[in-house]
Order: structure tokens, then C-alpha cells, then sequence
């Protein structure tokens, strides 16, 4: 078999193949015999001698008349590789003591990076470098002749490591400044615009395709303009400075228009650029003794960042001498071409209006920015809420802090509208330090109040302040326990604290009838008083009431009262002379009027009457006092029953006969009497219906008379 390794054009004359065969060597390169069973080696060399990019081609084999792919062969070779965007830069006509600039780009378009130096046969920015693969550079190439000189040609090389210098012909011409038409002066503060126009008139049957050439910082113009034959057109020339002009330092300019007739039109331009005016006049109203913050934005007009210096001057007040703060931060970094807040903080002690220039000023250049901040200061309101709760008549306190900012001592006065919340004033305070004040609260009254306290000060005006004082109801006083028995009344007395600060009015009352106060007692201004109070039982056992004592000025008191009653105790002796008479107060203790029954047991006495009506709480008996005794008992019905004897000795004894009222029938209930001396142990002058005796026999009892066991027992009555 005849094999013959062909090269890829041989075969494919179209193939990307045509730009590598010079870099490949491939051997054997004549046609070879290859036997049956035989193997012959195909040597392929690769040898680039420039940059290669990655590529992927087939090596052929011819076997007689037909063409087969016999591998597949991939590679690259790197290197260095540059390129320049243009090789001529023509500068055309630049005036005297003018300059003009154009771009020029150096590319590297291959895999190794290298430095570059160019010859300053012309200004070119930057001079040198380096490039890194994938990267291109601008470089802006100034052509700024001296001398008058046309067809100035050049050609400047950029030399690159490892690489041919690449040139790039630099052509302009120096022609002289003609006189300008015109001097247009533009004035406006700075950073602001002021605009211009220039009258181009076409009086020509063609049409102008201008390239208006424009020199100086801070003004600007279009690129081109087109005027139409036999017209008019208006080219605006924009003046926006950056920096401040002095009175004799202008910014200076011109636009140069070359017109298709060989003609040239120069314009002159001078600009003026005065200080700024404020960004923005703020007017606020804000309350005083509040921190109010106020966020001004700071712009930087430059495409670098700056850092600007802050200050504030107080520009106008109403008031001599204002006392207030305002605080931010000394410096700010804005980036470039970016703006950025500014914090200030404002705080003042008392009602005011103000005036302030706030300045951002760039050091470096004296550029600044500011803003007229007009702040009108009114009362403010509540500056914190405090809450004090307690019971009534029981203090709280609250430490009130008071700070003084000044370089003096200054004294506040506190006020409160509460009568019932106490405090020390004036108080004096140092100069740059605090002082804790107590206030105390004690309440008279119960109930929740929000009450205003306000502390006072010349310097520094006032310090307004909610309390909401809460009283809970006082608990009740110490009760009054009444220990007596039936028939008898007693009296203890209720005292208590007069805490108001003049002298107060208290109404007494009492919720059960058993007891009895006055109706009103005056207390004195921080003296105690007393209410005496009666408790005169109508009924065996305990009863509990409630005393309050009350005041519109001083609050109120309550004090449980509690009254126990025992049966009762007998009463004397009486002692009556001959022939004479006593009125014995015997009580109607009940709540309606009862009718008694009067029973005497010895003959030396008289009634006046054997019944007495008497009224609720009402007292009436009249006995005389004749020579025999007899026995006395007084009977009302009910279930509380009074016995009374009178002897020789003149004595009277009261005993609790009780009966059952709960079944309508009586029990039998038996007492102990011990009859009068001379009685000789006959129950004389028991004569009362229900009562008997038991024994007319004495019972001896040491130390005492004897006595006898008197019984009641009516069967048949009924008890209401």
C-alpha cells in the first residue's frame, strides 16, 4: 500500500490551516510503501516562530486516490502582541500658546503583559506603564506649540519589552491668534451656569459642518454644528465654574470656528464666578428643652472625593443671651461626584428664635457650601411623665434630678399644682454639676390626678413635667372594741391626724344605731383629733359598725367599731331618806316605744304608776320612799326581762330574766334573788302573773344574804 501524509491545503485549500503550514514539520515527506503487517512512525513538529491562538486541524493521509484524516492536531502559542487604535493623529491648526488633545489606545491582545515607554516628543499622559494582557490604555496625547510653524510632523514611538516599538505620526500646524469678533463675559455664582450665544450666519449656498474649538476649564459648547445655507444659527456657549474667581484673577477662554471659506471666527470669553449662595434657607419650629435634629446634605461637585470642615455661626437672635447647643461632627468626607448627610443636633433651654450659617468649606481650595438655618424655638410641652403611687396617708418619694449646663450657679424653683406633693425650693445648683431633689407625696384623698410640676429657672426657663398620682384607698384604722352590758352605755374615742395644712371640718357618722358620735368635730392644721363614740346596745351579743370621719380638705377615716354586749348587771344601791322620792333613770333602750310593767316588793316604796310608756332611748321612774319594802320588778313583754328589789338596806338589784320567743310559749327561767332582811325568807309582794317561787326556803350563801330561787314562767304569753 502507497500511503503519502499530506499537509491540511493540500487537501482543503480553504482550511485556517494555510496561515500554520510554515510552523509544522512533518515527516516522512515522500510517499512510503507500507507492507502488509507493517507500522511506520509519523513525526509532526511543532515550531512557532510568532503568537499563535488557540487552534484544532486535521492531519491527512492519501492512500492512492483517496484522502483520509489521520489525527487531529490542537495547540497555541502565546506571546506578545500590540496594538495602537490608529497610527496618525492629526492635530490640524492649533493658535499660539493653545493647546489640543487627542486620544490614542494601546491594546494588548496577546497573553504576556510588558511596559511601555513613549517618547515625549509631544505631551502624552501617562508616560509610562504597565500593561497587562487583555487590557487597554488611553493615553491622551497634548500638542501645545511655541513657535509659529506650519506642517509640524512627528513620529513618536512607544517602546514596549519584548515587543517592536510601535509609531504613531503626530502632524499639526502653529498659526497665530486672530482678534476676536467678540468678548462675551459670562457672570454667575459658582457652581452655577450662565449661558451665552453666538450668531453664526451662513451666507453661503453650502452647508457648514463646524468643529467649534473650545479652550478654557469652565466652558462648554457642542462638538459640532450644522448651518444650513443662507441661515442663521445660534451656538450656546455654557459657563459653569467650580472655584471662586478672584477680583483680578478671570477665568479666560475662547471658541474657534473654522469655516469652509478659509475663514476663522474667535470669540473671547471671560468668566466671573462669585461666592455661593445657600444651598437652601431651612426654617423650623421646634420645641425647646427637646433635642431636635436637623440632616443637611453635602454635595461634592468634583470627581475626587473632598473633605469639608463644618462650621456654624449664630448669624441673628432676638434675645441678648440665648442659651442652646448645636453639635455634629468637625469634619465630613463626601466621595466624588456624590453627596452626603450632615447630622446636626439643636438643643436650647428657653424660648428663642435664631439664625445660623452652617459652612462646609474644602481647606485645600477654600471651595464651601453653606445653608441659612432659621429655627424658631416655642414652649414645649411635658418633658417626661412620673407616676408615684401610694396609699392615702402614707409618703412617697422621688428623687427629681436637676442639672445645671452653665459656667454659674443657678437656682430653680420648683411648682407643682398638687397640694399634696411637698419639695424643698429654691434650690441652688453649681456651676456644670447636678443636684438630686426629693419630692414627697402624700396623698388625703384617694384617686388617680395628673398634675403638671414645674421647675423654674431665669437662665434657663422652664422645665415642664407630668405627675400622675395615684392613692389608693388608706386601709381602716385600728378598731374600737365596746364592752358593756344592757343598759349601760360606753364610750371610747376615735383619734386621728389633721395632715392637711389648714384646719378642716370633719363629718362623723356611723352605720348602726347602737352608736352615737357628734355630728362634726374642727381639727386644727397637723393636730390630732378625737371623736368620742357611745355605744349604747339595744340587744344581747355583738354588732359591728363602721365610724367614718370625713373631711373635704384632711380625707377620710374608718374605724370599724365592734360592740359586745352581756346580760344585764344590777344596778345600786339607791339611797332614799324618809318621806322622800328619786327618779331612777331606766332607759328605753329598744328602737320604738315600750310600755314597762313596775312591780314593788316592799310597801315602804310607791310607784307613781304601775306602767310607764316609754319612748326609744328615753328614761322615766319616779319611786317614793314610804317605811315597808316590797318586792319591784318591771316587765316589758319581751324576751329581755328586768327585775328590781329594794330592801331595808335600800338596796336595788336588777336581774336578767330571758324567756324562748322563738315557739310563742315561754320556758321557764329561774334567778337567784336574795330577799331583804327582814323578809324573814317569805316571798312577800311577788305578786306578778308568771313568777313564783321555787323554795321558801333560804339558800345560804357565804358572805352574802340568803337568797331564794324566783322563777318565771308564763305558759301562756306571747312574745313579739
Amino acid at each position: 500500500m502507497l500511503l503519502t501524509v499530506v499537509d491540511p491545503p493540500s487537501v482543503l485549500p480553504t482550511s485556517s490551516a494555510n496561515k500554520l503550514t510554515d510552523v509544522f514539520h512533518i515527516t516522512p515527506k515522500t510517499p512510503v510503501v507500507i507492507q502488509p503487517n507493517e507500522t511506520i512512525s509519523v513525526t509532526v513538529k511543532f515550531k512557532p516562530n510568532r503568537r499563535i491562538k488557540p487552534f484544532s486541524e486535521k492531519l491527512y493521509m492519501q492512500i492512492h486516490e483517496n484522502v483520509e484524516p489521520l489525527c487531529l492536531m490542537m495547540g497555541s502559542c502565546i506571546g506578545s502582541e500590540f496594538q495602537l487604535d490608529r497610527k496618525y493623529l492629526p492635530f490640524g491648526m492649533v493658535v499660539q500658546g493653545c493647546q489640543s488633545s487627542l486620544k490614542l489606545l494601546l491594546s494588548n491582545t496577546g497573553e504576556l503583559g510588558a511596559r511601555d515607554n513613549c517618547d515625549n516628543l509631544f505631551t502624552i499622559t501617562p508616560a509610562s506603564g504597565y500593561l497587562s494582557p487583555g487590557v487597554t490604555i488611553t493615553f491622551i496625547v497634548d500638542f501645545h506649540p511655541i513657535n509659529l510653524q506650519q506642517n509640524i510632523r512627528c513620529d513618536m514611538e512607544c517602546k514596549l519589552e519584548n515587543f517592536k516599538p510601535l509609531v504613531v505620526s503626530l502632524t499639526g500646524s502653529c498659526v497665530s491668534m486672530p482678534s476676536p469678533r467678540e468678548i462675551l463675559n459670562f457672570t454667575t455664582v459658582v457652581r452655577q451656569q450662565d449661558k451665552k450665544n453666538i450668531v453664526l450666519t451662513n451666507k453661503s449656498g453650502e452647508t457648514w459642518q463646524l468643529f467649534p474649538e473650545m479652550s478654557g476649564e469652565y466652558f462648554l459648547g457642542q462638538d459640532t454644528i450644522q448651518v444650513v445655507p443662507h441661515s442663521v444659527k445660534l451656538y450656546e456657549v455654557t459657563y459653569t465654574p467650580l472655584v471662586m474667581t478672584e477680583h483680578d484673577n478671570k477665568h479666560m477662554g475662547s471658541v474657534f470656528f473654522r469655516l469652509p471659506e478659509g475663514q476663522v471666527l474667535l470669540y473671547s470669553l471671560v468668566g466671573t464666578a462669585e461666592p455661593p449662595v445657600a444651598v437652601a434657607r431651612i426654617a423650623k419650629e421646634v420645641p425647646s428643652k427637646t433635642p431636635h435634629i436637623e440632616i443637611l446634605p453635602v454635595f461634592n461637585w468634583l470627581p475626587v472625593a473632598q473633605r469639608f470642615k463644618v462650621t456654624t455661626n449664630l448669624i441673628k437672635s432676638e434675645k441678648f443671651d440665648p442659651v442652646f447647643t448645636l453639635t455634629g461632627n468637625d469634619y465630613i468626607d463626601v466621595p466624588g461626584n456624590s453627596d452626603r448627610d450632615h447630622r446636626l443636633t439643636f438643643f436650647s433651654y428657653k424660648e428663642c428664635s435664631l439664625i445660623f450659617k452652617v459652612s462646609f468649606t474644602n481647606e485645600d481650595s477654600g471651595e464651601y457650601q453653606f445653608y441659612d438655618l432659621a429655627l424658631r424655638v416655642f414652649k414645649c410641652g411635658s418633658l417626661d411623665t412620673f407616676k408615684m403611687e401610694t396609699f392615702v396617708r402614707k409618703p412617697i418619694t422621688y428623687e427629681l434630678k436637676l442639672k445645671n449646663p452653665l459656667n454659674s450657679v443657678v437656682n430653680f424653683n420648683i411648682s407643682c399644682s398638687a397640694s399634696d406633693v411637698q419639695f424643698p425650693t429654691p434650690n441652688s445648683v453649681p456651676a456644670k454639676t447636678m443636684k438630686y431633689v426629693t419630692l414627697e407625696y402624700l396623698p388625703l384623698h384617694p384617686g388617680e390626678n395628673h398634675v403638671r410640676l414645674d421647675i423654674q429657672c431665669s437662665e434657663l426657663g422652664v422645665f415642664p413635667y407630668e405627675l400622675v398620682l395615684n392613692a389608693v384607698p388608706a386601709p381602716k384604722e385600728k378598731p374600737l372594741i365596746f364592752n358593756t352590758s344592757l343598759g349601760i352605755a360606753v364610750s371610747l374615742e376615735a383619734q386621728f391626724n389633721n395632715l392637711a395644712h389648714t384646719k378642716a371640718d370633719f363629718g362623723c357618722k356611723v352605720d348602726h344605731n347602737d352608736f352615737h358620735v357628734d355630728k362634726s368635730v374642727l381639727v386644727a392644721s397637723a393636730h390630732t383629733g378625737s371623736v368620742e363614740v357611745t355605744y349604747e346596745p339595744s340587744s344581747l351579743g355583738s354588732v359591728h359598725a363602721l365610724l367614718t370621719i370625713t373631711s373635704t380638705t384632711g380625707g377620710e377615716f374608718i374605724f370599724p367599731l365592734i360592740g359586745k354586749c352581756t346580760p344585764p348587771k344590777p344596778q345600786g344601791p339607791i339611797v332614799l331618806k324618809p318621806g322622800t322620792g328619786i327618779t331612777i333613770p331606766f332607759k328605753n333602750v329598744f328602737r320604738e316605744t315600750k310600755t314597762f310593767m313596775l312591780y314593788l316588793d316592799c310597801p315602804s316604796f310607791v310607784l307613781k304608776n304601775n306602767t310607764e310608756t316609754i319612748k326609744s332611748k328615753k328614761d322615766s321612774l319616779y319611786i317614793g320612799y314610804a317605811s315597808t319594802s316590797y318586792f319591784l320588778s318591771a316587765i316589758d313583754g319581751t324576751e329581755n326581762t328586768t327585775v328590781k328589789y329594794l330592801g331595808v338596806r335600800n338596796l336595788l338589784h336588777t336581774l336578767p330574766l330571758s324567756s324562748n320567743a322563738a315557739s310563742g310559749e315561754g320556758d321557764a327561767r329561774a334567778a337567784p334573788i336574795t330577799p331583804p332582811p327582814h323578809s324573814n325568807g317569805r316571798s312577800r309582794g311577788i305578786k306578778a302573773a308568771g313568777f313564783q317561787l321555787r323554795s321558801s326556803v333560804p339558800v345560804a350563801i357565804p358572805g352574802q344574804h340568803d337568797q331564794y330561787l324566783l322563777v318565771v314562767a308564763p305558759p301562756t304569753v306571747k312574745y313579739q
